[in-house]
């Protein structure tokens, strides 16, 4: 099995021809949140794109020791009502998950405002087509 079938496998999502790779670098300093939401845009905006994000990663690296608390990522059942995990943001962990499960990452607290003390990660999202009608 070559990695992305065993990431497709982890994740619960059928394998699928990637048509797009979409990356981020954040640096989240103290304050910074992400509100309770879904990477699959199912607004009406987004039926308008020719890829959807299907699958979503996270990769951590944050400076050692860390100088920050909080920034987990917390994710949701379907309802998007009852909190089903907590991930602390270590270094070099990776997370991957489907993208349309309900998710957050909770505020990040630190004594000082630097960059050196941010929650840094690596954000990627992998796309399939937009099926015609889909």
């Amino acid at each position: 099995m070559n990695h992305f079938e065993s990431l497709c496998r982890g994740t619960g999502v059928a394998p699928f021809e990637v048509n797009r790779v979409e990356t981020e670098v954040v640096a989240q300093r103290p304050g910074s949140f992400f509100a309770k939401h879904v990477d699959t845009d199912t607004r009406e905006a987004g039926q308008s794109q020719t890829t959807v994000r299907m699958i979503s990663t996270v990769f951590y690296f944050p400076r050692e020791p860390l100088t920050f608390s909080g920034g987990e990522l917390v994710f949701y059942d379907f309802t998007g009502r009852i909190e089903t995990a907590r991930i602390e943001p270590r270094r070099n962990r990776l997370i991957a998950f489907p993208s349309f499960a309900y998710h957050e990452v909770r505020p990040v607290t630190a004594g000082e405002e630097s960059f050196d003390s941010a929650r840094w990660s690596v954000n990627c999202w992998l796309h399939r087509a937009r099926h015609v009608g889909a």
